[in-house]
This record gives structure tokens, C-alpha cells and sequence, in this order.
């Protein structure tokens, strides 16, 4: 390629200054001597640390760059030995990678590590000085305070209420589509989630209206493209996607203060989370922080997650036929009536949608399992302590990659192969270490909306089922061999490597209605 074609726009202005300010020569080629340097030492190969804590490679002063931008890739040096644990910094932060079952437990068991302080670090670059920290109060207490604002959203009266609404949503957006043709599925099974979430945490002027759905969405999307390497390693940068993220952020909470305010002065009472919030007596800035949180906490990995599971089952016939049976079955069971697919399903009980769907549950446990690329993060609130080997200080943060249990070989045999059948009670992987499924949270940090997120992802998937029958296709209208797999550098989506793959659907529901007559 040219190296003065617009690919390179930077060249062009190293060039003019060159030719413009002779007596700039030396000190352009000390920059850009000094850049390659930096290049070279970020993609350096990680070394031993002291007392055999591996330091992973990054950039000086600045730190990790490649966890932002590849980071499944980046932590994988630190997964090669159970137990032993790694260290990188995001720019003067310690960020130790702990790995084995000891470390897994006391990460996600111990009272003074912080999950917000993690994130508020490591994904938005703000951090509580350490002189600040009060290890009595602060370890857990937002998660705590989003515990309780959701709890009452997820009651079963509630959940009853808006599954009617949740399936009216499906069936308005299903609608929307094709009688036959084809859908993308990281995209449009994906915008189903952002929907349903919308719906069961937020107002229902938000989730009735498409126009804000849409501009929500967009401002969702701005936040989190946000957190990349330049925006939170180089913030005095004030990169574009750096600078999209914060007018997001302020838009985002602007846009949710009016729907509140708007609510508050007309006195208008409606059934929806908005009012069990006020209800409760919550101020309009805990309920801003609750909708923010929610979003963030509930799609992305609901929605990856939720098309993986369709994308799954066409890959393995033998599951997507077992579990049109259970559907078929369930159906047959509650789904009494005359009305749509989606009204009947709508009628199910929340219990028996819980308790009877044994291989939906297995379906779903093994998508989570394959698609689940998190990091989760914490923060030490309290004293030093040794971790895996590794002297973790007060205020260092900490860091546990799920693929050290999701996909290792000694709990889960041939780990990247789609088996829901390991969830039977012969082959828990629960009953060879501790904590060996990650998919809903852990310890002190179960995850508060793993309710809603389990529903979801069912209503999702037997609601699709029912009404279109689909097979897994690549651009050229084939069946994609070999099967894809999701790209875990993929932060946001875990879109399939290599090629695009689509759903190519059309509508029937006769399979479903057979069942009920």
C-alpha cells in the first residue's frame, strides 16, 4: 500500500514539517525513534517477575495497552499455569491476574474486594485515592444498593406483570420482520435484549417509543466503544471515541432525568419500573444511577449470549431438536387458548418457566459457559495480603479471567465443544472444584439481575423457535464449515471469527400450534 495514501495521514504531516523546518530533523526522528521503541516493548513477550509472578508485557508509564484491545489474546500467557498469577498496570494502577481454585475463591469470597472500584478503574479511569478507602463501607456497598433497587423488579407478581409486555415487545419487533429472509443475528437478536431491558428496568415512555429505544441504543454503544486503550491510558488525549463517551454518558443521563422529571410533575401513576422505583422513595439521582447500571450489567452479555444460543443449537441438530420438544411439550401444558404464539407463552407461570425447561437450562448453561469472555475485576479495600503468590497492596486491583474455569481441560473435557449434556448430575463440573461455573456470578458477587437476564434469554428463544423455522447460513447461503466460534477478543459482541453468519428463517407456527389443539 502507498504510505502516503490517507491510510497513513500522519506520514503527510511528518513530511511537510521535514521539508518546512529543516532544524526539526533531529528531534522528528528522536519522536519517532521513540514511538517504535514503545511499539516494540507493548508487543514484547511477557517475562518473569519477581518471586515468579509473570509481568505481562505493556507499554512504559502508560501500561496494558492490549487489554483493551485484545484481551482474551493478551491474558492468555497468564493462564498457562493454574494458580500462578500475573501483573500489569493501567498506567500507575497494579492489576494482579490471579488464576487457580484458591485464588477463585477468595476473589469472589473475600469481604474487602471491591467490585465497582474494579470497574470504576480499569474501564473508566477514575479511581478513590487509596487515603480514602474505608474497607467497612465501601467493599460492596453499590452492589449492595443495586440489589435492592432491582429486587423488587424481579418479584414474581412483577415478572408476571411485564412478561406480558416483554412478549408483546418480541412479537412487535418478530412482526416487524420478513415473512422469510435473513437476519443477522449478532445484530438483530441482539437489539431483542436491549428491548426486553429496557422494558423490565426503565420507564415505559422509554420502552413504547422506538425513536428513543433507538437513541438510547446509540448512546449505549458510544459509551461502551468508549473504553478503549486511548481513551483510558492516554485521557488527557481526548480521543474521538474518548470524547464520544463522555457526551454519551451526559446525554444518556439528561434523557432518563426528563423521562423522570416529566413523570414526577404530572402526577401520572403507571405500571412499570419507573413508578416502583419513585414508589419506593428512591431520589431521581439513585434511580439515573440504577437505569445506567442496569444497562450496563444487563446486554451485553444477555445479548451475545441469547443469538449464541440460537447460533448453537442449528450447529448441533440433536439439542435444537430436543429442546423443540421440551418447547413443544411446555406449551402443550400451560399454553391453553385460542390467541398468538406470544400471548400463550405469555401466560406460562414464571415458576414453571423456571423449573420445567431442564434443557433449555442445559442449553443456556453451556452458551454462557462458551461465550462468557469477562474479565471480572476487584479492588483490595482492605489490608496486604498474598494471592497466588503475589503481595497484593491495599488499593491494588485484581483481575480473573472466566476462561480459567470455563475452559479448562480438567473440568470441562473437550472444552470448546458445544455439550449441554455436562450439566446432567453425573458430570457437574461443580463436584471437582470449587466455583466452576461463572455464568451468573459467585460468592459475595452474585449477579442481582440473573433472573430477568435466565427469562430473557428463554422467552427469546421459544418465542424464535415457535414462529420461524431457521438454519445457519454464511454469505454465500451455505452452511458455514467448520461451525463458527465467537471471537472472545470481541468485547462487545463476541461476533463469529472469520466469516459473517446469518439466519436464514421463515415464519411458520404451525409446529407450536400443532401441539395445542
Amino acid at each position: 500500500m502507498n504510505a502516503t495514501g490517507t491510510s497513513y495521514p500522519w506520514l503527510l504531516l511528518y513530511e511537510h514539517s521535514i521539508n518546512r523546518y529543516p532544524e526539526g530533523r533531529s528531534l522528528a526522528f528522536v519522536a519517532i525513534g521513540t514511538l517504535l521503541i514503545l511499539i516494540y516493548l507493548t508487543r514484547a513477550t511477557s517475562r518473569e517477575g519477581d518471586k515468579g509472578v509473570l509481568r505481562l508485557s505493556q507499554i512504559p508509564i502508560l501500561g496494558a495497552w492490549n487489554f483493551y484491545e485484545k484481551r482474551i489474546d493478551y491474558l492468555t500467557p497468564a493462564l498457562e499455569i493454574p494458580g500462578r498469577s500475573s501483573s500489569f498496570n493501567i498506567r500507575n494502577s497494579k492489576v494482579v491476574v490471579v488464576t487457580g481454585e484458591e485464588s477463585r475463591k477468595k476473589f469472589f469470597g473475600h469481604k474487602n474486594f471491591d467490585l465497582n472500584e474494579g470497574y470504576a478503574r480499569v474501564y473508566f479511569g477514575q479511581t478513590t485515592p487509596v487515603k480514602e478507602m474505608d474497607p467497612d463501607t465501601a467493599a460492596g456497598q453499590n452492589l449492595n444498593r443495586f440489589s435492592k433497587l432491582i429486587s423488587p423488579l424481579i418479584r414474581n407478581e412483577t415478572l408476571a406483570k411485564v412478561s406480558y409486555e416483554v412478549f408483546a415487545d418480541l412479537d412487535r419487533v418478530m412482526e416487524s420482520w420478513l415473512v422469510a429472509g435473513r437476519l443477522n443475528p449478532s445484530e438483530d437478536i441482539y437489539d431483542l435484549v436491549f428491548q426486553l431491558t429496557l422494558r423490565a428496568t426503565t420507564a415505559s415512555e422509554i420502552s413504547n417509543d422506538p425513536s428513543l429505544v433507538s437513541k438510547i441504543s446509540r448512546l449505549f454503544w458510544d459509551i461502551e466503544r468508549g473504553g478503549c486503550a486511548s481513551a483510558i491510558l492516554l485521557p488527557w488525549f481526548l480521543s474521538p471515541a474518548g470524547w464520544r463517551r463522555r457526551i454519551a454518558l451526559v446525554r444518556l443521563y439528561f434523557l432518563v432525568k426528563g423521562v423522570i422529571d416529566r413523570r414526577i410533575k404530572s402526577g401520572e401513576r403507571k405500571k412499570d419500573a419507573l413508578q416502583h422505583l419513585l414508589d419506593d422513595g428512591n431520589s431521581c439521582g439513585a434511580i439515573i444511577e440504577f437505569t445506567i447500571s442496569a444497562l450496563f450489567a444487563g446486554i451485553i452479555n444477555t445479548g451475545l449470549s441469547s443469538y449464541w444460543l440460537l447460533i448453537y443449537l442449528d450447529s448441533n441438530r440433536e439439542w435444537k431438536k430436543k429442546l423443540e420438544e421440551e418447547v413443544d411439550a411446555f406449551i402443550g401444558r400451560y399454553g391453553t387458548g385460542t390467541g398468538s404464539i406470544s400471548s400463550r407463552l405469555a401466560q406460562i407461570p414464571i415458576t414453571a418457566w423456571e423449573d420445567e425447561l431442564p434443557v433449555m437450562d442445559a442449553c443456556i448453561s453451556e452458551t454462557l459457559r462458551l461465550t462468557l469472555h469477562a474479565v471480572p475485576l476487584r479492588r483490595n479495600m482492605g489490608a496486604d495480603l498474598v494471592l497466588g503468590g503475589a503481595n497484593i497492596k491495599r488499593g491494588d486491583f485484581m483481575a480473573y479471567p472466566i476462561d480459567d474455569v470455563h475452559l479448562r481441560e480438567s473440568f470441562y473435557p473437550d472444552p470448546h465443544r458445544f455439550d449441554p449434556g455436562r450439566y446432567t448430575e453425573s458430570q457437574k463440573a461443580e463436584d471437582k472444584a470449587h466455583w466452576t461455573f461463572l455464568g451468573w456470578g459467585a460468592g459475595r458477587h452474585p449477579c442481582p439481575g440473573a433472573r430477568f437476564a435466565k427469562l430473557e434469554m428463554k422467552f427469546i428463544a421459544a418465542l424464535f423457535m415457535c414462529r420461524f423455522e431457521y438454519r445457519l447460513v454464511n454469505g454465500a447461503g451455505k452452511i458455514p464449515n467448520p461451525s463458527p466460534t465467537p471471537d472472545r477478543n470481541d468485547s462487545q459482541r463476541a461476533r463469529p471469527k472469520g466469516e459473517a453468519v446469518y439466519f436464514e428463517y421463515k415464519r411458520t407456527e404451525i409446529r407450536a400450534l400443532d401441539t395445542m389443539i
